[in-house]
């Protein structure tokens, strides 16, 4: 790796190390030449001139300089010595390094400058033990805090770190609560010391580990009605595909007895099985010590537990002594940093993460851990901090506790309205193998916030909260609905597409009832087999809104699928609500037989005189009729 005189010189001279120290720092390019540096090769100036490059053109900021500065994030380890500029110590950085910025100065009229933080980089020596980069230490690792990530997800320091992180959060007083060493062990579970599937009795308790994992296609390995009875007896470790291999040494490696595995823990070629199982992993996820996720991995025959590659860096030397150099790599910093591992972007995982109190995440960049509410933390030192699992919802929504947060039962509504459009927005952006899962993979979550929120749920919505939720709209709508029924057409899971929902502040339709029938009495929350909604709402019939009306009033026509479209005779426009005082949303249905009707798809359109709609320029017009209605 090519590198200029700047950046190569930056911590090579005693000189040079003292003046990163210094308030001033290390005068480093203005953006004309380090655009030049560039052109010439310099790969450091390469990756920081595209970063700027996104904020600054040097021909209109002549006066832009960059200096490199010590960042001083850490804690000092010789606090109240002098480190100014290094004179009174043999060597400069008596404070363990751990990273620094690149900072952009402009120059005022007067002379002075200010500067802004622009790039950053986490400084790593590369070595150390557990490291699986240099056996032998650098002469830096006096100086520089940091060591590279592990490559081997095996080596000591990881699986010290985690034993010890999970040691920590289950003894924490604070996390009491979520320790709950007592809990009922899933229907069956993989005995890791045994090897065998492990059949509990109705009252027994222990700790238990489950996978989370993409399956990645049709499996070898399943528990059938077959071999059922010879899982119970032996399940030989070679025939078990990689990551479930991995599953069973991060188990025995955590100092548990039992883990919990779906291919093997459900009966596959039993619905009846399935049916149950399904239902209760919600609290089978949330009743687990913790999750292990396979995230890396996008089928089940990769594993999880092999060497992952380096991170790419700057390598540059280091002075140390008159006599001795080492070497510093610089790592750029990544901020809200979300994962996008091929396990990230299924489904069925959405609810195995929410749910569980604890997870530890074997990504292909770095192992990552989270405890439910929390942040991921990276096992040791990264340039890579992590955002949520999901920002838009309150980080205590699964605690009992959530419900006493809000004052008034109002905001609390607000609350899990907000929580779960975002849930299901999520939740039908990622990918799932079998359409006909898409009621089934959400269950788990429905379970918990059914009993939490004391609310009753309905194929994907929540009978409280209704006539706010039938405002969702396909962002990327299908070419046809399933062929198989699955829900109802006013349930965003009638439609095999990404969803979204618009926020209706004011409502103006009266849910009556809500009839649902589960395909099966054994999965009372996933897919159905018929479901009607009765509602009184206002209509208009579309062939009583001319286009000139329609363009005057800047209507929108969203259609649930490419295939739906409006027929003048049999299709109507029904008001949900308003938005923002001005905004009418409502549904596009279509009567299928007497006053009964199918979805088609959302409207929405300006109405500029809407103070309680009495004054409404569409709403108010004498061919809107209310009426009692029913959609299926």
């Amino acid at each position: 790796m090519k590198f200029c005189n700047l950046c190569s010189s930056m911590f090579s001279s005693i000189g040079n190390l003292a003046m990163l120290l210094t308030e001033r720092g290390y005068s480093y390019h203005n953006l004309q030449s380090l655009k030049a540096s560039a052109l010439h090769g310099c790969a450091l100036c390469s990756y920081i001139q595209q970063e700027l490059g996104l904020l600054y053109h040097e021909d209109e900021n002549p006066g832009f300089t960059c200096r490199v500065q010590f960042d001083y994030w850490v804690d000092s380890e010789d606090e109240g010595e002098d480190g100014g500029d290094g004179a009174s110590r043999p060597h400069p950085f008596h404070q363990l390094v751990n990273g620094f910025q690149v900072l952009v100065h402009e120059k005022s009229p007067s002379g002075d400058s200010s500067g802004s933080s622009l790039v950053s980089f986490l400084a790593v020596c590369p070595s150390g033990w557990g490291s699986h980069i240099s056996a032998i230490e650098d002469a830096a690792a006096r100086y520089v805090t940091n060591r590279p990530v592990p490559l081997d997800p095996r080596s000591i320091e990881n699986e010290t770190k985690i034993k010890a992180w999970l040691q920590e959060d289950t003894n924490d007083e604070a996390q009491q609560a979520r320790a709950k060493p007592n809990l009922s062990l899933p229907t069956r579970v993989i005995d890791v010391d045994q090897l065998c599937l492990h059949v509990s009795s109705p009252e027994e308790t222990g700790e238990y580990a489950c996978l989370s994992y993409c399956w990645g296609g049709p499996q070898e390995v399943l528990t059938t009605r077959a071999n059922l009875e010879s899982n119970k007896t032996a399940l030989p470790f070679h025939s078990l595909p990689p990551t479930l291999q991995d599953a069973i040494h991060v188990t025995r490696t955590l100092g548990m007895r039992y883990l919990w595995i779906d291919a093997l823990c459900i009966v596959q070629d039993s619905a009846a099985d399935k049916a149950v199982e399904i239902t209760k992993m919600g609290s089978i996820y949330q009743n687990a010590s913790v999750t292990i996720a396979a995230a890396r991995a996008a089928k089940v025959s990769e594993g999880f537990l092999h060497p992952r590659p380096a991170d790419d860096g700057f390598k540059l030397p280091f002075y140390v002594d008159p006599e001795t150099a080492g070497h510093v790599t610089l790592l750029p910093m990544e901020d809200a940093f979300k994962p996008t591992d091929p396990l990230s972007m299924r489904a069925w995982v959405l609810q195995e993460t929410l749910l569980s109190r604890r997870q530890i995440v074997y990504s292909e960049r770095e192992i990552i851990w989270r405890t439910q509410g929390n942040q991921y933390q990276t096992v040791v030192a990264s340039p890579r901090s992590y955002a949520s699992v999901m920002e838009d919802i309150p980080m205590n929504l699964f605690s009992p506790a959530h419900r006493a947060e809000f004052p008034s039962a109002r905001e609390f509504t607000a609350s899990c309205i907000a929580s779960w459009s975002a849930i299901v927005t999520d939740f039908t952006q990622r990918g799932i193998t079998v359409a006909d899962d898409r009621l089934p993979a959400i269950s788990g979550v429905a379970a918990v916030l059914q009993r939490s929120w004391k609310d009753r749920y309905v194929v994907g919505m929540w009978e409280s909260t209704l006539a706010m939720h039938l405002a969702w709209r396909s962002t990327d709508g299908s070419l046809a609905r399933p062929p198989q029924y699955r829900a109802p057409s006013w349930s965003w899971a009638a439609v095999d597409a990404p969803v979204k929902f618009m926020e209706v502040e004011s409502s103006h339709v009266e849910i009556l009832s809500c009839e649902v029938e589960p395909q099966s009495p054994l999965a009372p929350l996933g897919s159905a087999k018929s479901g009607q909604l009765h509602v009184r709402a206002k209509l208009i019939a579309t062939a009583d809104m001319p286009l000139s009306l329609q363009h005057e009033y800047e209507w929108k026509l969203l259609f649930d699928t490419k295939s739906d479209s409006l027929d003048p005779g049999l299709t109507y426009f029904m008001l949900i609500g308003f938005q923002f005082g001005y905004r009418a949303i409502g549904l596009i249905i279509r009567e299928i037989a007497d006053e009964a009707f199918e979805r088609k798809g959302l409207f929405y359109h300006r109405d500029d005189s809407v103070p309680g709609v009495s004054n409404s320029d569409i709403w108010t017009r004498p061919q809107v009729v209310t009426k009692d209605i029913k959609i299926l």
